[in-house]
Order: structure tokens, then sequence, then C-alpha cells
């Protein structure tokens, strides 16, 4: 920083938000809709994959920034999660795509009956 006198000064800036693109934003970001999560009732978090917060009714799998949500019965509760995280103070946005029919390189299909094939065609003709 130079002053009026022609003299330069060093300065530290905190931030008080994180700003997209710095190297801890992403960080920054994850903490938040953890502890989001957390409060909600999503506490139960998986041993094997620490991206899956598991629920009473749901579960909710987090990959960079994309969020699947599961439940066994289609009884609104993604839904008052959604709009709790999206009114709540961390005022996350989203973007409903639909049903989900592949992610990650998986296959998914929902019958009539409400069950769900998951299958995973990419990685098997690799090994055909």
């Amino acid at each position: 920083m130079r002053w009026r006198n022609g003299k330069t000064r060093k300065c530290v800036i905190k931030l008080n938000k994180s700003l997209y693109g710095l190297c801890q934003s992403s960080h920054n970001w994850w903490n938040l809709l953890k502890s989001s999560l957390e409060t909600r009732g999503y506490d139960n978090q998986s041993a094997t994959d620490p991206c899956v917060f598991i629920g009473k009714e749901s579960v909710v799998l987090v990959y960079v920034d994309d969020c699947i949500i599961f439940s066994r019965k289609n009884s609104g509760i993604s839904d008052k999660l959604i709009t709790s995280l999206k009114d709540g103070k961390e005022n996350f946005e989203f973007t409903d795509e639909g049903d989900l029919k592949s992610y990650l390189g998986v296959d998914i299909t929902k019958r009539k009956d409400e069950s769900i094939v998951v299958t995973q065609p990419y990685l098997i003709e690799r090994f055909i």
C-alpha cells in the first residue's frame, strides 16, 4: 500500500467471507455445509466415506458441489431440508436436476414399483 507521502506500508486484510477462487474457499464451504447438515439431524457421517451424511429418514451424498438426497419415502423430507438450507442463515442456492439417471459412472434406473436398479456398465465393459 502506498501512502500520499510516497512511503510504502505492508498491510494485512482480514476477509469476513470466503471469496470464490481462493484456496480456502472450498474448505470453508465444506465446513459450512457439514455443520448445516449436522444441525439438521444429519450428524451420522459414514466411516468409509465422509461425504455421506445419514439422517433419520434420508441420506445426503455430497460430491464437490453436488448434493444428492436419498429417502425411502417420497414424503417431502428432501424438500424440507432444501428449504431449510435455502432460507436459513446459510442461504445456499439449489437447482433441481430432476430424477437421478447417472452419477460418477453409475447408472440409476427407477422401476415402476419404486425400486431402484444400480449398475456400472462402463466399468463392466472395461473388464470384457
